[in-house]
């Protein structure tokens, strides 16, 4: 997921939708939407009816996404 971030995107902070964030992470809303089902994706706020994420969540989440190997963790 990490390597499909550009690398001189700058920071962004505060709020934004699950559009805002698909496009970000270059996938879709529905796989966004999937991984936060399935507990895999980044944090998120619940206002209302709507989901938001925060910047720092979505970039804390890209970095502790890095591996340095094809291999899950537990693998054999």
């Amino acid at each position: 997921m990490a390597d499909a971030i550009a690398s001189d995107s700058p920071p962004r902070t505060g709020l934004a939708k699950a559009q805002e964030v698909a496009e970000y992470l270059r996938t879709t809303p529905n796989q966004l939407t999937r991984l936060r089902f399935e507990g895999r994706g980044p944090q998120f706020v619940r206002l209302g009816r709507s989901i938001r994420y925060r910047w720092v969540d979505v970039h804390r989440w890209v970095d502790e996404s890095v591996h340095t190997t094809g291999a899950r963790d537990g693998a054999r």
